[in-house]
């Protein structure tokens, strides 16, 4: 975990050494009903916060492109490493 914490802001959405995975609906008795042909998953990591430094004084709404396709580098990675272990989420 080091090694990534001390990585730089360019290489660490390519190198994520963990995460967590959550299926909330499988454990909401109700969701079926709710929202039927639907179920949610969650992904957890750790990132630095020093990664995002450069956003941290912008407006949520107002982070721009960059912002996005940064956070999207990390989700992309993550939703393709869960696919490994759940590989029929990639039919969904």
């Amino acid at each position: 975990m080091e090694e990534y914490f001390n990585s730089d802001q360019e290489a660490a959405p390519d190198h994520i050494p963990m995460m967590y995975v959550s299926f909330p609906s499988a454990k909401d008795p109700t969701s079926c009903t709710r929202f039927p042909g639907q179920s949610r998953m969650v992904i957890h990591t750790m990132v630095n916060p020093r990664w995002f430094e450069q956003w941290s004084n912008i407006s949520e709404t107002e982070r721009g492109e960059d912002y996005e396709k940064y956070k999207m580098r990390f989700a992309n990675h993550l939703f393709d490493w869960a696919c490994v272990h759940f590989p029929k989420l990639k039919e969904k």
